[in-house]
């Protein structure tokens, strides 16, 4: 993933952000993942910051049930955004082909190391 992955510091500059609303994915007395959302009330274009899930447990189902219960959780968004890195393949087709995400725009496309895949999906009125 990208840096502060490994070592806390992406969870704590984004999960504690006091915009931000995180969560935490309990199995039993486990925790297998979290999920950092931001939700704009005024607007109500909201944008997931990201899911972690526990490898583990990585195709099992487990995000999308995460995703779904996320949209539920947020029932008057309009369109949710997020974006993912380049060089995460599986990312890619999680957001597209399972939580139903379209990309829109990719940033820097010719730099491997940086690219950046920025999605949204719109939500049935």
């Amino acid at each position: 993933g990208p840096p502060g992955y490994d070592d806390g510091t992406f969870l704590r500059r984004y999960g504690l952000d006091p915009r931000s609303s995180a969560y935490r994915i309990q199995a039993g007395d486990t925790t297998v993942g979290a999920v950092i959302l931001w939700i704009n009330p005024r607007t109500h274009v909201n944008f997931l910051g990201n899911i972690f899930i526990d490898p583990s447990l990585q195709n099992q189902g487990v995000g999308l049930r995460i995703w779904q219960a996320v949209e539920a959780m947020v029932p008057d968004t309009r369109v949710w955004r997020t974006e993912t890195p380049g060089f995460s393949r599986r990312n890619h087709n999680f957001y597209v082909n399972k939580c139903g995400f379209h990309v829109i725009r990719i940033d820097q496309p010719k730099d491997p190391d940086h690219r950046s895949f920025i999605l949204e999906k719109r939500m049935p009125r």
